[in-house]
């Protein structure tokens, strides 16, 4: 091959490398940064608006019906729970 040749073949090469490199490094950390979103927990607005849900349900329950709520292990306390 003449000398031109294989500095164009070199400089190709090298590119091709680079180009290879920041491909993987893009790809790395566009996993790293959705694998994160994806694995974080639900925020307190969203976890809170079913509890509330299920304590509104609870409550029509026990208001409509006493006895088929505690069969139906509905546990209602004059005094909040226990702290830790």
């Amino acid at each position: 091959m003449p000398v031109k040749m294989q500095a164009v073949t070199r400089c190709l090469r090298n590119r091709f490398v680079v180009l290879l490199i920041v491909a993987i490094v893009t790809v790395v950390g566009l996993a790293t940064f959705a694998a994160s979103r994806a694995l974080r927990p639900p925020g307190p607005e969203t976890t809170m608006e079913v509890v509330a849900h299920q304590v509104h349900f609870l409550t029509g329950l026990v208001q409509r019906n006493r006895h088929d709520a505690i069969a139906l292990g509905t546990d209602s306390r004059t005094q909040p729970a226990q702290g830790n």
